[in-house]
């Protein structure tokens, strides 16, 4: 997993008063727990704006100035429901020796046999959750689609987990490759033959009229 690190303040108050002058000043309040702790601070908006609008799921190592310090993953965002401004994080403290459940992101490699005969990849899931180390989570799961043919599919069920497990379904469908209606051939020639019987049945009813 990518890490990154930031600097907390410790909140002195938790009021909703104080709550929203942090936030209008540009600052998140946040909550670090875990391992029998829970410390409420806050965090310049800025410094966290990687770790939100990113595909990926960060490490954070994350000190307070109140001396503090946490390897953590954030658990929780929660946004404004009119403005969507992020207005609060849930950071999880995390150690080596206990398994963490997050979501990474599923990279795609390979050239698809379906793709290359004209099918269009539909991608159903772009994340998937797992359970691991920390040390044993990848930035991302690749899935090679380099074998899979038109009107064929790979399921959770099917990808392969290396020192972690997936919590995800496994009956989900991650990707599967189909043929637009438009570019079938079968479906076009069947279309032409079609055309061309009723035409010839439009023919004999105007004759006969």
């Amino acid at each position: 997993m990518k890490l990154k690190s930031i600097k907390g303040f410790k909140r002195e108050q938790v009021g909703k008063k104080y709550t929203k002058e942090l936030i209008r000043n540009n600052n998140v309040p946040c909550v670090l727990y875990g391992n029998n702790v829970n410390i409420p601070f806050y965090v310049d908006k800025r410094s966290v704006k990687e770790l939100i609008y990113t595909k990926y799921t960060y490490l954070v190592d994350l000190e307070v100035d109140s001396g503090e310090k946490a390897r953590t993953v954030i658990k929780e965002l929660q946004f404004h429901p009119v403005t969507d401004e992020l207005i609060h994080m849930d950071f999880f403290q995390v150690t080596e020796k206990k398994p963490v459940e997050v979501q990474i992101p599923i990279k795609l490699v390979g050239n698809s046999k379906g793709v290359l005969k004209g099918g269009v990849i539909n991608r159903n899931i772009s994340k998937i959750k797992v359970k691991g180390l920390v040390n044993n989570i990848p930035d991302e799961l690749e899935v090679d689609i380099t074998n899979l043919d038109i009107n064929q599919k790979l399921r959770v069920e099917n990808l392969i987990a290396k020192g972690y497990e997936f919590l995800t379904s496994p009956n989900i469908v991650v990707i599967n490759i189909f043929v637009p209606r438009k570019a079938d051939p079968k479906k076009v020639e069947k279309d032409k033959k079609v055309e061309k019987q009723e035409d010839k049945e439009g023919e004999k009813e105007d004759n006969q009229q």
